[in-house]
């Protein structure tokens, strides 16, 4: 902000009510800064020379930080949260060392890699920004990359506080090419160009022959973030009033994402029969006929900072293979038809599982992921978690616990461990649960653009999240084997009710 008139900069920055506070950051030479109260403020407008001065801005949090966000035109932009180690309302500190960051000065900041929604967010406010400089610049010039600085206050508005850094393309020396009107060359023979609507990719218009719909390029988006991919300009349609006119009108997009959509699609068919063949719900009507879900449960989510890039994955699954001695629904003092659940939670998701009285073969099985920043912390996890209690409920006409089995994780890590559990409960003297638990590690896995939380002692994905590994190959004998004998679900498509 230059400094011109008097009156109305003291009016806008300035706080007359606490003259000594700081209200005015202050830069000397573009490198060096001095915070200023209102008095200081006042003291340098009527000094008679050329200063710069922006206001203080007051981020959200009780630690100052900022987002430093890399815009590229030829790839995904990246930014970086930039934190300062000290809380801005200790009095004990001087005021320039807990309310500026100062990244010159070693172990003063912490610095944690962006990534998800946050990243489109400030990306897309770099782009405009490019946008209008492109415009606006004479002679015109063509962005490659621009760095720049934003702070977001509490009430969610974000800041731009500095443009840290940019480059050009067709540049000679570091200074754009100036050229004449006589030395332009003729539009004759160019192609215009539009940008892929999915990829944002400039391509000529001969080469933007495809159509998605804004909701299949989400939808596509969508899956490649659930596996750890960045996408450029995700969920742009987010916050619209007409969200849903906008959702399917087609839009122009290059060979490439037309090609990878149509891949992604033949995975969700291939995903879905094998959901179906292990007896997952795979949608909607499935879940609400079969009764079977998975779900975060009520729990503590808070963590100081934020997840590292780098953590170690573990796959806990459990599949519950049969119930035996099931007694009849009379002798359960139950109506007749009552339908029956399994109901466990395991790290915070509950997950139940709909029951036929019928037909005593369970055949689940589910998958629970977590992340750990050390190897080191799975064997005191492992020793503090309670073990997994699988209820049989009834849950009409009311919710009624008839029993419940537990399956101890003590053992772990291994990769299976084989389970015949008693239920301790008087309606069910008999009755047993044949149940098989196992843990993989998968070593270090890339989570910077995963929507992590951390709950139960670990950093835990949404419940969709899945991998590509391989089941454990004792699992797959097992489930081929069970499969052989007949008693195995793992090939066959159930009807939803036997979901």
């Amino acid at each position: 902000m230059c400094i011109r008139d008097r009156c109305h900069i003291l009016d806008a920055l300035g706080d007359f009510s606490r003259r000594r506070d700081p209200v005015a950051v202050l830069k000397k030479d573009c490198s060096e800064s001095k915070l200023l109260d209102t008095d200081d403020l006042r003291a340098v407008t009527t000094s008679g020379h050329a200063v710069c001065a922006q206001q203080l801005l007051r981020p959200k949090g009780i630690k100052v930080s900022f987002t430093r966000t890399l815009w590229r035109s030829w790839a995904p932009a990246l930014a970086w949260q930039v934190t300062n180690r000290n809380y801005s309302d200790d009095l004990t500190i001087d005021p320039r060392n807990r309310l500026c960051t100062n990244t010159a000065i070693p172990n003063s900041c912490t610095i944690f890699a962006q990534r998800g929604s946050s990243v489109d967010e400030f990306s897309e406010l770099c782009e405009r920004i490019v946008q209008f400089l492109e415009r606006v610049v004479l002679p015109a010039v063509r962005f490659k990359d621009l760095a720049a600085d934003f702070i977001k206050d509490d009430d969610g508005k974000i800041w731009l506080i500095q443009i840290k850094a940019f480059a050009l393309h067709e540049q000679d020396n570091g200074v754009p090419k100036q050229m004449s009107e006589g030395d332009l060359p003729s539009r004759k023979g160019y192609k215009k160009q539009l940008k892929c609507w999915s990829c944002l990719v400039p391509y000529g218009v001969d080469r933007l022959q495809c159509k998605l719909t804004a909701k299949m390029v989400t939808s596509l988006q969508h899956r490649l973030r659930q596996r750890g991919q960045a996408c450029t300009g995700f969920d742009r349609c987010a916050g619209t009033a007409d969200r849903a006119a906008i959702l399917y009108q087609p839009h122009a997009v290059c060979q490439q994402c037309f090609q990878l959509y149509q891949a992604e699609q033949e995975l969700v068919q291939v995903e879905e029969e094998f959901a179906r063949s292990i007896g997952v719900p795979v949608d909607k009507e499935q879940v609400a006929l079969s009764g079977s879900d998975t779900s975060h449960a009520p729990g503590p989510r808070a963590h100081p900072l934020p997840p590292p890039p780098q953590m170690h994955l573990y796959r806990l699954y459990i599949f519950l293979d049969q119930l035996r001695d099931l007694p009849e629904t009379r002798n359960l003092e139950l109506p007749p038809g009552t339908p029956l659940h399994m109901d466990f939670t395991v790290l915070g998701l509950r997950t139940r599982i709909a029951l036929d009285p019928s037909n005593l073969a369970v055949r689940k099985l589910r998958t629970f992921h977590c992340f750990l920043e050390n190897e080191s912390e799975l064997k005191p996890l492992l020793l503090a978690m309670d073990p997994i209690q699988v209820h049989l409920v009834a849950t009409k006409p009311s919710h009624k616990v008839l029993g419940t089995s537990s399956l101890s994780t003590r053992l772990l890590p291994a990769s299976k461990l084989d389970y015949v559990q008693s239920f301790s409960s008087a309606l069910l003297p008999t009755t047993t649960l044949r149940a098989t638990v196992g843990l993989v590690g998968h070593g270090l896995f890339d989570t910077t653009h995963l929507n992590l939380r951390f709950l139960h002692g670990v950093w835990q994905p949404e419940p969709d999240f899945y991998t590509c590994h391989p089941l454990p190959e004792e699992w797959i004998e097992m489930l081929t084997r069970l499969n052989k004998l007949g008693s195995c679900l793992l090939y066959t498509s159930p009807s939803p009710r036997d979901s």
